[in-house]
């Protein structure tokens, strides 16, 4: 989600959606009905819904059904139109796409004023399978300096050769679904068969079918799948194409329901890399002033003010008093009415065998024949799902009819491909289900009616969604981690049989990278770079030798754990000047002692704990080629985390919004961000501290903090730790000393550290 203007902004537009429609009421005319359109017109998602937000259920429902009334006007002629327009269509295209209602498709948009019309007259020529795709203005283009003159030729870049041997990928039964899909196919007129001499006389391009298992314990599913391996070596998108995510639907369900901003907590990946981005210039500016005294970074807004004596340890002259770093809006924000809110989901029907291939001929599948054991080969008049040119078809028209969902209905929704995702108060989410129902109806658009679900559960995007007054949480089922954490079981068997391939680590990788961003658990991904690093550049199908994959046993036993116990994410609506805790944490490493100090600012209290870092570990890192002041920052860090974790989740329903980590040593913090290190000891550490973020479901951001303004740097050393808790007491919060710390966890790292260091033993 991109930022959103500002309040004052936002109440203007606002208000001229509420101007819009009580005039509507006044007035119930056409005119008026384009003019609340017009004030539809909206950038940003947050103006729409302030809109929706305003308005009462009964004059919600009169404006939509006004709206409903002039579309069954415009429906009446359209299809006697449309059916005109299909009979000059090449056979093929009508046989796919004839069902699409493109006269009125093309009458909502030019009435409602959106940019892209030409995606109509692409559904009824069909659409190409190679080249760049068009340029709709819908998205930002790549810089794509290329003109489709630069791209390969199809002729060119098809080797000619053609399979002969049996699939060995696919199991006998993914063979048989294969072949099955292809059979229904050509009965339905779909497919249409050739012989491979009119493949070889022709040189025709040929893309091989093959199938996909998705099934659970509870259903069994088989996906067919294209690989268009050469189509799309001669095909390009130009636009940056953006999808929503869980965090844009999460983030707009609570701005709905509880009229809260809940954008500024719950980061995405953008954001992290943005922060990493901070942290690289706050350093690049530390090695500027470098003998120079530098001013202390921005404390957070609700710092407390510390006596004389502390602040010239932390900057002397230069101190300035904590300044403001959540944003306005946010600071001001005041709870609104709770306005209970549902999901409405739907979904297309075989979305993608509803678009035409504009020339068969380009669009040769093969599909192996168990019966005859040999390749059988098909024209196919359906853009099939593995084509680039597919999915960015299949983007632009799920951005059209987002586009009439919200401008005619006025109900607001995300599509994802083709899955329909409506966010709606719970008083009107039958009616809104109906409308879209009889909208996708008029257009002709075939919908699957066993995927409709309403309520306040949802099931979409490989996400269980559930909603109460207060929150929103998405888990991924039970049965995909299961199903995933046996997969690492089986590549670490494979490990140690020196018989695991490039494939199996990248498919642990990708499921991974959606469970993370799925329970906002970076633990996840945090162990994600080894395995990257062992696969990268090699064929999917190598084999991965023993000596360069053993060393990933203890990342893949990790891994597991993580997949098992990552709780789900939970966002709850809450008001965050409030909820937001502060966490620094400081290391020293001196001849004469090494010690650790960490302090968390967390609603009324200050708590704060040092201790001198165990004997056994300083024992262990001397022996290391490694700095250890590293280490030692990161071991602090763990063991501030661990002893504070009780305080942070006392209170179960009302967790911190958030949880600033302030780190001053920018290898900690920059592997911290990445979740990983080149140093395998610092790695090994960085994957403890990410474990436990991942275990308490606490959402942690990271901030680069100068070391003299950092309040913990203080504790680090036994002779000025009194005068450092002194400090704190006199502070206008009670300040709290935890006499006992938890070292556990980073015990726990030093042994992992030590395990990896040594030769591992096969059986």
């Amino acid at each position: 989600m991109s930022s959103w203007p500002s309040r004052s902004l936002l109440s203007a537009r606002a208000e001229v959606w509420r101007s819009a429609s009580e005039k509507l009421i006044q007035e119930s005319t056409s005119q008026q009905l384009n003019a609340a359109s017009e004030a539809a017109s909206f950038v940003e998602e947050k103006e729409f819904l302030d809109w929706i937000r305003s308005l009462p259920d009964e004059e919600l429902r009169r404006i939509r059904k006004q709206s409903m009334d002039e579309m069954d006007t415009m429906t009446k002629n359209s299809w006697r139109k449309s059916k005109k327009l299909w009979a000059s269509a090449p056979e093929s295209v009508r046989r796919v796409s004839g069902h699409i209602n493109v006269d009125l498709f093309l009458s909502l948009l030019k009435k409602h004023g959106y940019q892209d019309t030409a995606l109509v007259e692409d559904i009824k020529r069909g659409l190409p399978l190679t080249g760049i795709t068009p340029s709709t203005g819908i998205f930002e283009d790549h810089d794509v300096t290329e003109d489709a003159d630069d791209l390969p030729d199809l002729e060119k870049v098809w080797s000619g050769y053609l399979k002969t041997n049996r699939p060995s990928f696919m199991t006998q039964e993914l063979i048989e679904h294969t072949w099955s899909t292809a059979t229904e196919e050509l009965e339905s007129g779909l497919l249409r068969e050739i012989s491979v001499e009119e493949v070889q006389r022709n040189n025709y391009n040929v893309s091989y079918m093959f199938s996909i298992n998705q099934s659970t314990p509870e259903r069994k599913k088989f996906r067919s799948v294209v690989h268009y391996k050469f189509v799309n070596m001669a095909s390009r998108i130009r636009e940056k194409i953006r999808l929503p995510t869980h965090r844009q639907i999460a983030c707009e369900f609570l701005y709905l329901q509880n009229g809260l901003d809940m954008s500024p907590i719950v980061e995405g990946k953008s954001q992290a890399l943005a922060e990493l981005e901070r942290a690289r210039e706050a350093d690049r500016e530390r090695v500027r002033l470098a003998g120079q005294v530098q001013p202390p970074s921005a404390f957070p807004s609700d710092l407390p003010s510390l006596p004389e004596v502390f602040k010239d340890r932390l900057g002397d002259q230069n101190y300035e008093e904590p300044t403001e770093t959540l944003p306005e809006t946010v600071r001001r924000q005041v709870r609104p009415h709770v306005m209970p809110c549902g999901f409405l989901s739907r979904d297309f029907k075989g979305a993608y065998k509803q678009m035409a291939a504009r020339d068969p001929r380009q669009n040769i599948c093969s599909a192996w024949d168990p019966s005859s054991l040999c390749w059988r080969y098909f024209t196919c008049s359906y853009m099939c799902f593995g084509s680039l040119w597919a999915v960015s078809s299949w983007v632009r028209i799920s951005k059209a009819i987002n586009f009439l969902i919200r401008r005619a209905l006025f109900i607001h929704n995300n599509i994802y491909i083709d899955d329909i995702i409506c966010i709606e108060r719970l008083s009107l989410l039958t009616e809104a289900g109906r409308l879209i129902d009889s909208l996708m109806f008029k257009l002709g658009f075939e919908m699957s009616a066993d995927k409709s679900e309403e309520g306040t559960q949802m099931r979409t995007l490989g996400l269980e969604y559930a909603v109460d007054a207060n929150s929103i949480t998405t888990n991924p089922r039970t049965v995909k981690r299961q199903k995933l954490a046996k997969e690492i079981a089986n590549a670490m068997a494979a490990i140690m049989h020196e018989k695991v391939t490039a494939r199996a680590l990248s498919t642990i990788c990708g499921k991974c990278n959606f469970l993370s961003t799925a329970t906002r658990a970076s633990g996840l991904s945090a162990c994600l770079s080894p395995l990257y690093a062992v696969s990268a550049g090699l064929d999917e199908d190598s084999i991965l030798p023993g000596g360069a994959t053993r060393h990933l046993m203890p990342v893949l036993e990790h891994l597991k754990r993580l997949v098992l116990s990552v709780p789900p994410s939970t966002i709850r609506a809450s008001l965050l000047s409030e909820d937001v805790a502060h966490f620094f944490s400081d290391a020293s490493d001196s001849v004469f002692q090494s010690r650790a100090c960490f302090v968390l600012i967390f609603r009324n209290f200050i708590y704060t704990g040092a201790a001198d870092f165990p004997k056994s570990m300083l024992c262990m890192l001397a022996e290391r080629k490694t700095k250890p002041i590293g280490i030692l920052e990161a071991a602090a860090l763990i063991m501030g985390l661990q002893t504070c974790s009780p305080i942070l989740r006392q209170d179960p329903h009302r967790p911190p919004s958030k949880v600033v980590l302030y780190i001053d040593n920018t290898s900690v913090l920059f592997g911290a961000l990445k979740g990983t290190s080149k140093d395998i000891t610092l790695r090994i550490m960085l994957q403890e501290f990410r474990t436990i973020i991942a275990m308490d479901g606490l959402h942690f951001v990271l901030r680069y903090i100068a070391s003299k303004s950092n309040i913990s740097d203080g504790g680090t050393r036994s002779d000025l730790f009194p005068d450092f808790v002194a400090a704190l007491k006199a502070s206008k919060r009670p300040a709290i000393l935890l006499e006992e710390v938890n070292w556990e966890a980073t015990e726990k790292a030093m042994n992992e550290i030590a395990r990896n260091t040594r030769p591992m033993q096969t059986s």
